[in-house]
């Protein structure tokens, strides 16, 4: 990976901080690592429509070199919006997938409205297996150690570990079955805390904790080149210096000029934003109530 080009900002600096890399690329070029939820690419398709400017560009890494294919690591739904508009370019927030910063992480899946008991049955039947009941700490470990594919949590203290593992991308195509069983009929929160007990309370009621393995970057970017998908909310990344805001008229996705020079128009914008005294760069952990 071509990491001098990656460092590489698309306009001056800010205070010396170097800004986000932006750039306009194919769309056909982009390549997503895990499932799009229907309902907020339908949303996201209607706002964009009623906006006309992208607001938010996905975060994406180089599959091997820049230019050339991308994984987004962040944005998957506002990608398959774009595309089911019609345009054929997308931007996107190009990072070095293995800068240390860039953190990935899991997320377990609070659900309400499932029975627990009912949720490990229709587990077992689409898995055609039946799922070990075992201590907590047992099914945790074994998650750890990549030796299953899920590890379930019942609000009564019970806990199961679900499925073997075979490989990556047989086990990505088992986990979007066992995702499936609920994903259409409960309420779902992503959360990092493994306290069933207190995020019940938090929540309102919650009976069923799912508890995912934590793949590793090599994983995350073999699944998107093969085609494969992770099922939505599952992967967490924490990537320092988002862009954020970025507003960017819907017009320069179009594919009506060649890439250069939409790419041309995309420093010029940021530019002017930059002179105009519009980009601000907030060091401090930030907590969104509108999103």
């Amino acid at each position: 990976m071509d990491r001098e080009l990656l460092a590489t900002t698309t306009t001056a600096s800010l205070r010396g901080l170097r800004l986000p890399r932006m750039a306009i690329v194919e769309g056909r070029e982009v390549l997503l690592h895990e499932e799009c939820d229907p309902k907020r690419v339908e949303r996201l398709s209607e706002r964009l429509r009623q906006d006309g400017f992208l607001k938010n560009p996905p975060i994406a890494a180089p599959l091997d070199q820049f230019p050339g294919p991308l994984v987004v690591l962040d944005g998957a739904n506002r990608v398959m919006a774009l595309t089911q508009l019609g345009y054929p370019y997308q931007m996107v927030q190009v990072v070095d997938y293995f800068d240390p910063c860039i953190i990935l992480d899991v997320w377990r899946h609070l659900l309400l409205d499932m029975p627990g008991v009912e949720l490990i049955e229709r587990i077992a039947g689409v898995l055609g297996t039946e799922i070990e009941r075992v201590p907590q700490e047992e099914a945790q470990a074994r998650l750890r150690r990549r030796e299953v594919l899920c590890a379930v949590t019942l609000s009564d203290g019970t806990a199961y570990a679900v499925g073997g593992v075979s490989d990556l991308l047989r086990d990505v195509e088992l986990l979007r079955r066992v995702v499936a069983v609920y994903k259409s009929t409960a309420r779902i929160y992503r959360v990092l805390e493994d306290d069933l007990a207190a995020l019940a309370q938090e929540y309102g009621g919650a009976e069923v904790l799912v508890s995912f393995p934590l793949f590793t970057k090599e994983e995350i970017l073999a699944i998107a080149q093969n085609g494969a998908k992770l099922p939505t909310g599952i992967t967490r990344h924490i990537i320092p210096g988002r862009a954020l805001r970025v507003n960017l008229p819907l017009e320069f996705l179009q594919g009506s000029r060649p890439l250069d020079q939409a790419n041309a128009m995309l420093q010029k914008l940021i530019g002017e934003r930059l002179r105009d005294h519009r980009v601000r760069f907030y060091p401090e952990a930030t907590v969104l109530f509108d999103e």
